[in-house]
């Protein structure tokens, strides 16, 4: 009797160790699968900024179409500012900034923009002017 109840205990225990296994792998494939907010907009951050340096540097002017940062589907209206040689980008829908450096300054310093936005930048010493809707 002792050893059958042994047994039994044993198979429960592997029974959990199943079904614990199961639990984690679930979690990690719902964690890794999640989108990566923070990755987007560093991305989209990133690429405005080069733009906006390119465009300072070769005191041009050109029309830009702003990144996409896309949560569930539906485009993401982010904040882009500048101070002391840094670009933020900031966004009440993922709760998280980012920065990277900036050669420019831009004018105005803070604006919001959404995915797809034509914007117009147009660079001459040293600063890039935004005007919103394409030059």
């Amino acid at each position: 009797m002792k050893a059958q109840i042994s047994l039994e205990l044993y198979f429960v225990f592997i029974i959990l160790i199943v079904i614990i296994g199961w639990a984690v792998n679930l979690i990690n494939y719902f964690h890794l699968n999640t989108p990566n907010y923070y990755t987007q907009e560093l991305v989209a951050l990133q690429s405005f900024a080069n733009i906006v340096n390119e465009n300072c540097i070769n005191q041009v002017a050109g029309n830009y179409s702003t990144p996409c940062v896309l949560k569930d589907g539906n485009p993401i209206i982010y904040e882009i500012s500048f101070s002391n040689g840094v670009l933020v980008m900031s966004s009440n829908d993922t709760n998280e900034t980012v920065s990277t450096q900036s050669l420019c300054s831009i004018n105005p310093s803070n604006v919001s923009l959404t995915c797809g936005q034509v914007v117009c930048l147009n660079g001459s010493n040293g600063n890039v002017s935004l005007i919103l809707g394409g030059c």
